[in-house]
């Protein structure tokens, strides 16, 4: 009686540090590539080259930003494809909300065109788990690789 009481205070002590792992998990699968991103910017790395980098500081901005403006321009367009992308986007976003909210006799197709590409992926999914189910599916087949039977997964 005492050690489950004992394992359940440890089970309780830990578990808010267990519901946070996967958060901390994806944190660092983020901050790490972010991190080695600016580390490389800070070097003269070559992949082609396959030499050790060496740590320049912040050579290559000076020289990406000065040397004949393509850093500049380069901002420039993505700031520009941005905007772009954002204005058009809020645009159309608004016109098929005022589309679908209309009472007109076309509103009720356009509705369902709408939402069909929402229900594609279920129903292929399904689809692709039922072929894999049959008696001569891939499940039965990789359960005949160990050694195993095959099994009547549909009926």
């Amino acid at each position: 009686m005492k050690a489950s009481l004992k394992t359940s205070r440890t089970a309780r002590r830990l578990l808010p540090y267990l519901l946070i792992l996967p958060g901390v998990a994806l944190v660092l699968a983020i901050l790490y590539p972010f991190f080695t991103g600016i580390w490389w910017s800070l070097t003269n790395y070559d992949l082609t080259l396959g030499l050790a980098p060496k740590f320049i500081g912040l050579t290559n901005y000076v020289r990406n930003f000065t040397g004949g403006g393509e850093g500049l321009h380069a901002i420039l367009i993505t700031i520009l494809y941005a905007a772009g992308a954002v204005i058009v986007q809020t645009i159309l976003g608004f016109a098929v909300a005022l589309l679908l909210m209309r009472d007109a006799a076309y509103t009720r197709v356009f509705r369902a065109l709408i939402v069909l590409p929402l229900l594609m992926p279920p129903v292929i999914a399904t689809i692709m788990w039922r072929v894999m189910m049959t008696p001569n599916g891939v499940l039965n087949y990789l359960l005949g690789l160990i050694g195993l039977p095959s099994l009547n997964w549909l009926g």
